[in-house]
Order: C-alpha cells, then structure tokens, then sequence
C-alpha cells in the first residue's frame, strides 16, 4: 500500500482548494487530457484548451471501447481464502440486461428488457444511439430491480422483469437508495440565463442542466427536485461554473420534451454520481466529473453549501471509505504513466492515498465510467468499465478475484464494457 503524499495543484484549484480545506492531489492530473478512446460514439476527453464550439462529443457511453484480441474470459479466484464469494450482479454495454455472476463463474440473465412481459408499452421510449444498456442497477429487498437507463429514464422491473413503472426522464449515471425512497440524477436541456449568456459572449447554444431528484420507490413520483446548474452560491461557485462553463464541451442529448430527438448542448458539470458520504446531511455530496468537485447543498436544495476540489480528471464513483470513514474514487486519469487509480481521501480531505493502480506490464484504465465498492471484509470490488474487468483486491492491493466479461460486440469485434457490478441482495 502506497503511503500518503501530497503533491501539486494547478493554480485554480489550489486557490479553491485552500478555500474549501482540501489539499489533495495526484501527479499528472492537472495536465491536458488526450486520452481518446477509438469509438466515435462514446464519451471523449478534449484537450482541455480546445474552444466549447470545437469539441463536439456524445452524452452516452458506446457498448465497447477496446478489440476483443485474444483475451481470455471468465472467473479466476486468486485467493479463495479471502476473496469475497457470494454472488454479484452486472450491467453490461451489450443489451439493456442485468446478469448474475455466480460465486462458480456462472453467468445467469436475471432481468431484461427482452424478457419483459410489458417492455412496449411501459418501458424506455427511444433509445440513445450511443447507449442500449443500463448504465446503473440496484436490487431491492424483495427481488425487484432499479435500473437507470442512460439519459432516458429510471425504471422498477419485478423479479420476472415485468416493468412496475417509468420515472425521471434522462435520469442518468447513479442512484442512491434510502429506504422507501431515492435520490437520482437526471437531465434536461434550456436556452442559458442571462448571467451564462454573459459568460459564454452571446454565444447562441442550449445547455444540459444536470438535477438531482428524490423520488418515492412505490410509485417512481417526483418528490422533490433541483437543478444544479442553476443553484445560488457564493463567489467560489460562482468561479468554478463559470469556468466550466467556457470551457464545456458540446454533446448531443436527447430532448424529454421532443421524444428523444438529439440536441446539442454544452455540458459544463457532468454530475456522475451521489454517495452519502457525511451520514449527518440531508442530502448526499454530489460529484462534478468536469471540475472534479464535491458538492454539497442545503438542506433546502437551493444553494451551494460547501464544495471541495481536487485535480481528477474524468474522476468516478465517490463512496464512504469504511477504513478511516475517508471517500473511495475510481481517478480514470490519475497517473499518466499507468492509467487510473483508486484512490482514498482522508476524512481530512488532506492527503490522498493510492490504494491500486496499474503498471505498463499489468495496465489499469478506463477512460470512462469505471467504480470502485467497498466490500465485507475490509475487501474492495474495482470495474475497470472499458475493459470489461472486473477485481477484488485487499487494503494491501493484492489482488483476490479477476472476472473478465465473454460478452462481445460483434459488429466491431469489442470488448462489451463493463457498466456497473455491486453485490446481490438475495440468492
């Protein structure tokens, strides 16, 4: 295990971060991104001096990034004694299903689209040409599932995949489950404000305005909801969505108000993810993929109350870090050398801890999407996404269980990426 270092920010982020009390940072991080996956269809990283009019991109994830070759597939249990050995449930970018792996390396259909019995009339309306699967699934007590389906909608499916009901319309990335209730991202596009017109000099273009949404797991209704793009804050805020702003790339999404016909817009923040990271907040931190910030509301969903900073880029999936009660990050670009790491961030926000990374004769990346869970046993679950990879190492880093997806997209001989995988909530 790599112990905790500190090292430089680029100069923006040292000012907020000094602001905010987060001194963390990886090397490498602050410099231009030009990892490019080869698929034209999936989320690419612009150099980050590139002008907004000139980086055109796709809001969506395309369902493979890396040539198949030859690979091998399946399960491979490192150490049986320790690696943790209970069944698991997976996403993947090759058909809208979720799939349980089985301790023994058997994989089973739970639920799927094709299998509904009620899939025309109740479930997704269009499908996003860059995304036919579900980006984020979530089994209930009872055997129902929660799935989001990329940038379309949030759905309940019963156990035989029948669809209970449809919800939050370009509902994307996470979700996180409390109860008898939810909090969800979702999506929609608008004309700018007059501070942005302000900002963006006139330029005439629409913009995604990412929202969090609480929802009741009953019905799917709408409880409560914010957009974050357009939420009240002091200067800092004002700073960090201004540059984020003259700095966004195009994307094309789909509109909910049109039945999905694609629109540009600039998306400056790409919120995506949630975690409950502080157990005394009402609302979960949010995560900022463009300025890699934590993001705090009010109780009320009105304003900004805190933000903290750090140097990821195309960072992932926040989540409570057991060991020390610090926060988990899948950092898709925090070495260049090597690729992404997982990190842990001291409850302090202070230092950053590598806790895996990958080398040049056992690569580790994904230059998008990409999680990391922690599991019984003090035992953390990684999905290296554009790989179709998934592992469970130690605290130690040592690597205890490696599954490696069969699926396949045949029409360009790819890798199936490997969307989300969390443990299963009944046999």
């Amino acid at each position: 295990m790599s112990s905790p270092r500190r090292l430089p920010l680029p100069l923006w982020a040292l000012l907020l971060a000094l602001w905010s009390g987060i001194v963390v940072s990886l090397s490498g991080c602050g410099a231009p991104v030009d990892e490019t996956p080869s698929s034209s269809t999936g989320f690419w990283f612009a150099e980050r001096g590139e002008r907004v009019q000139d980086a055109l991109g796709s809001l969506g994830y395309a369902a493979g990034y890396e040539p198949a070759e030859e690979r091998w597939t399946g399960l491979r249990v490192h150490a049986p004694e320790a690696a943790f050995l209970e069944p698991l449930l997976f996403s993947s970018g090759h058909e809208p299903a979720a799939f349980a792996l089985l301790p023994d390396g058997t994989i089973e259909r739970r639920w799927s689209l094709e299998q509904s019995p009620n899939s025309d009339e109740a479930g997704p309306r269009f499908q996003h040409p860059t995304q036919q699967a579900w980006r984020r699934i979530q089994e209930l007590p009872g055997g129902d599932l929660l799935v989001i389906h990329e940038g379309l909608c949030l759905m309940r499916l019963a156990p035989d995949s029948t669809i209970r009901w449809r919800a939050v319309p370009g509902a994307h990335h996470d979700l996180l489950v409390e109860e008898d209730e939810a909090w969800v991202l979702d999506r929609t596009i608008g004309p700018p404000t007059p501070r942005e017109r302000r900002w963006l000099g006139d330029l005439d273009t629409l913009i995604t305005r990412d929202g969090l949404v609480r929802i009741s797991l009953e019905d799917g209704s709408i409880l409560e909801r914010t957009s974050i793009t357009e939420l009240r804050g002091d200067a800092p805020w004002e700073e960090v969505y201004r540059e984020a702003l003259t700095r966004a790339r195009r994307v094309e999404i789909g509109d909910t108000e049109l039945a999905g016909e694609l629109r540009e817009a600039l998306d400056p923040l790409h919120t995506n993810a949630l975690a409950r990271l502080d157990p005394l907040r009402r609302v979960p931190t949010l995560f900022l993929r463009e300025t890699g910030t934590f993001l705090d509301l009010a109780a009320d969903l009105g304003s900004v109350d805190r933000l903290r900073s750090g140097p990821f880029i195309g960072a992932h999936d926040p989540q409570l870090d057991p060991a020390g009660g610090g926060t988990l990050l899948f950092d898709n670009f925090g070495d260049r050398s090597v690729g992404s790491q997982i990190i842990s961030i001291s409850r302090e926000e202070r230092t950053a801890k590598v806790l895996f990374q990958g080398t040049p004769e056992a690569p580790f990346f994904s230059p998008v999407c990409g999680a990391v869970l922690p599991l019984p046993g003090d035992r953390l679950l990684i999905v290296e996404s554009t790989a179709g990879r998934a592992i469970q190492i130690d605290r130690d880093g040592k690597l205890l269980w490696e599954f490696r997806t069969p699926f396949r997209i045949p029409q360009e001989d790819l890798v199936a990426v490997l969307l989300d995988m969390r443990p299963a909530q009944t046999p």
